[in-house]
């Protein structure tokens, strides 16, 4: 739980996260439970989720009786263009039929109306794509900051490739206290050595930057392959997604599953009503609210049945290029 969130609550509502954590922990539901220090494996890790799932549930409804909405995390996707050409990239970049770079009025106008309808979003991840080939790049970040009180920190993703400009770093030093940067480095022959500058460079200006050269990523499939076709099996895919609480801004729209958009660009095949939710249609908070229920309690999404199930037992080259 982020505390600068916890915080904001205590302050504009009186909201005590002790309180809620004993009733819960009171509760019929959370006692009925087996322990997760006596279980192992993948009951384990579906016990862990099923009360970290619960957890958030029981927050949000306690939240919301001060009418007050928020999620826990964003990807907010600026562009789809990329400087890698990443086999195993988990967002298909490479694969995408359409790629686009969002103008920073647009993105500005979605986010706006994701916080018209959001009181407070934990993390904010800003990616591609590559989000430095944006050239519009400082004018979005700019445009986050004036929600900073809305915002428990915001993550901006590279993949250290690609220098940044001093405008962008002038902006990124404005939220210093909010921001963090994750520099990854992949073994990539063209690109060895970029990575350390990159991070370099950030730091140079006293932002909060780290390179992670330990990447591992998990196999979820080729892109394209269809890997379930009944609802049980793709609810088992998501059952054991290590994703399943990621969410996406995708062109206006919240996606349930930050893959769910690259299904509908290449396939056609738009996502269940429950699983998306366009926010220029919101009306209200308690509208909003109302989405969100659904949009968390969906049991699986339809992107699932393009991903291996189980995947964390099997992991691919983190980086490695296409010929």
């Amino acid at each position: 739980m982020n505390y600068s969130f916890i915080n904001y609550l205590k302050e504009k509502y009186g909201f005590s996260r002790e309180i809620a954590f004993a009733n819960l922990r009171e509760s019929n539901v959370w006692k009925s439970m087996p322990k997760v220090s006596k279980l192992e494996g993948a009951e384990k890790k579906r016990i862990s989720r099923k009360k970290h799932g619960m957890i958030t549930r029981y927050i949000a409804d306690n939240i919301f009786q001060h009418g007050f909405v928020q999620i826990m995390q964003v990807d907010v996707v600026v562009t789809t263009f990329c400087s890698l050409n990443c086999k195993n990239c988990s967002e298909w970049i490479p694969y995408l039929k359409e790629k686009k770079t969002f103008p920073a009025e647009t993105l500005k106008q979605n986010i706006d109306e994701l916080f018209r309808n959001v009181d407070f979003v934990q993390r904010i991840n800003v990616i591609g794509g590559e989000a430095m080939l944006h050239s519009e790049l400082p004018d979005i970040i700019e445009h986050f900051l004036k929600y900073r009180n809305n915002i428990g920190y915001l993550l901006f993703i590279t993949n250290g490739t690609i220098l940044p400009s001093e405008e962008l770093l002038s902006v990124l030093r404005k939220g210093r206290d909010q921001i963090h940067i994750l520099v990854d480095s992949y073994p990539t022959k063209k690109f060895a050595g970029k990575a350390e500058a990159v991070e370099r460079a950030f730091r140079e200006k006293g932002l909060n930057a780290v390179i992670n050269m330990d990447l591992q990523w998990y196999d979820v499939g080729t892109f394209g392959s269809r890997y379930a076709t009944n609802e049980n099996d793709i609810r088992e895919t998501f059952g054991t997604c290590p994703f399943c609480h990621c969410t996406a801004l995708y062109d206006g729209k919240l996606y349930r599953c930050g893959r769910s958009w690259g299904v509908e660009v290449n396939t056609g095949d738009a996502e269940d009503a429950d699983a998306v939710i366009d926010l220029k249609g919101i009306r209200s908070k308690t509208e909003m609210y109302r989405k969100l229920i659904r949009f968390f309690g969906v049991d699986y999404v339809k992107a699932c049945a393009y991903c291996k199930k189980n995947c964390t037992k099997r992991t691919v080259q983190a980086g490695e290029q296409m010929k």
